[in-house]
């Protein structure tokens, strides 16, 4: 069944069309969809006219909590009901109250046309128009996404560099405790918690709070990291690293993945600002001492246990609402990626792995791609097995441990947390410390390739 996220909200002005079939069917599917209610309980903060003023119901006493929210909340609901709604109509996003459904009796919200580029009965331009920006935002928004990270860790780690890969990690972890704390801490509202103005284009931010941006902070985070990384490497050489193009690059990435929130409907203007200025701070913090703590990883013995002790402290002391909110399993997702890196890091520097990613400098870039795709291909199998064989055995496990409950387990902190935690070290332990043997035993590892140019020379 759904628990109610405590946000209360009041529409204290008749003409505002929150009450839309279109908008009510919408929220409702997509609610349920998260898991969550919508409180209809009031508020005595005064709203600004014509939109819903969003409210906390079961904070405990917090120093920081009750010096910040005052002081942002004003600036989020205005960048809410004004910069967002008119960001969204410019790029070309339906506002629900206008959108249309393709259906008979006016019911079927499946059908729902969100975007311009969906309206047939729209002039081509301005379909064409919207659907520029359509597919530029949802890609900037997939940057930020499981799909992203689960990809594109392992890709670094098998082909490209180990040291690069194990501090992209690091980094992101801290960014993404640090901001999932914040944003469950603090419990500000999202856009579409504000005003029926903003269609919310992706439902599964419906179950969580809003500033800071994670998205903003993990790639940004990643991206200005990857370019000092390789600066400082001396990958091409300082005389020729063409840095001041590799931060455009970073640059266009981050403000695409804050311009694609925007368009989502899931951000504020102050969302980014704070998930910005946070990405400045662990960034810079993070650079000065990045190597000691790689080179601690690599070879204390403290490495193969003191991690995982930090990462499980670190998770029960996680600020987590008292309802059930998804930000927390993620967080444990999170945690057990990164602990996982840095166990199977360890055990690869003790054990001396022969060579584990590719030589991608020094070989043609038509056998790098072979190989690093077929690397690519067999490893993903391997995490998928393992994450679906460690998911069915904990979950099983714990309902077995655990006093019965009459919430699903998806909606147990007592179970998702500690399934998400040891499902995802084994795999990110399996993406440095298995798949290389396997790699081995297919002749796809680097030792092969580069016998392989050898033997072509």
């Amino acid at each position: 069944s759904a628990s109610a996220i405590p946000f209360s909200v009041k529409d204290l002005n008749p003409t505002v069309e929150s009450s839309s079939p279109v908008f009510e069917a919408h929220i409702k599917r997509d609610m349920e969809t998260a898991g969550v209610e919508r409180s209809t309980s009031t508020s005595d903060l005064p709203p600004q006219a014509g939109e819903k003023r969003f409210e906390v119901t079961d904070d405990e006493p917090s120093y920081l909590r009750d010096f910040l929210r005052p002081r942002l909340l004003p600036a989020v609901q205005k960048s809410c009901t004004e910069f967002v709604p008119w960001f969204q109509a410019a790029c070309g996003v339906i506002p629900p109250s206008k959108a249309k459904i393709e259906s008979k009796d006016g019911s079927k919200v499946e059908d729902e046309i969100k975007e311009r580029w969906q309206d047939k009965t729209a002039p081509w331009s301005a379909r064409a128009y919207n659907a520029v920006f359509s597919l530029l935002f949802h890609l900037g928004s997939m940057l930020g996404s499981e799909i992203m990270y689960i990809t594109f860790f392992p890709f670094v780690f098998w082909n490209i560099d180990l040291a690069l890969a194990r501090r992209l990690v690091y980094m992101w972890c801290i960014s993404m405790y640090l901001g999932q704390g914040l944003k469950d801490h603090l419990k500000l509202p999202r856009p579409f918690h504000c005003t029926p103005r903003v269609q919310p284009l992706e439902g599964v931010y419906l179950a969580e709070y809003g500033f800071p941006s994670t998205h903003i902070m993990a790639i940004m985070g990643q991206a200005f990291l990857i370019v000092i990384y390789t600066w400082r490497e001396d990958y091409a050489g300082k005389d020729e690293y063409p840095l001041g193009f590799a931060i455009l690059i970073a640059c266009f990435f981050t403000v695409l993945t804050g311009a694609s929130r925007l368009y989502m409907g899931v951000h504020c203007l102050p969302d980014l600002i704070g998930g910005f200025i946070m990405t400045i701070f662990i960034l810079s913090t993070f650079l000065s001492f990045d190597n000691y703590l790689d080179k601690w990883m690599l070879e204390s013995p403290s490495a193969a246990y003191v991690p995982t002790l930090f990462l499980v402290l670190l998770l029960l002391v996680y600020p987590r609402p008292r309802h059930f909110i998804v930000t927390y399993g993620d967080t444990a997702m999170i945690a057990g990626v990164g602990n996982g890196v840095a166990l199977s890091s360890y055990l690869v520097a003790m054990l001396e792995y022969p060579r584990i990613p590719l030589n991608w400098l020094q070989v043609p870039l038509g056998w790098w791609l072979v190989y690093a795709f077929s690397r690519a291909i067999v490893g993903f199998v391997i995490m998928v097995a393992i994450r679906q064989i460690m998911k069915t055995l904990c979950i099983t496990a714990l309902l077995k441990i655990l006093p019965a409950s009459t919430d699903p387990p998806s909606r147990r902190y007592s179970v998702i947390v500690p399934t998400k935690f040891i499902t995802y070290t084994f795999v990110s332990f399996s993406t440095i410390a298995l798949c290389p043997i396997v790699f081995n035993w297919l002749s796809i590892c680097a030792a092969s390739l580069d016998m392989h140019m050898l033997t072509l020379q």
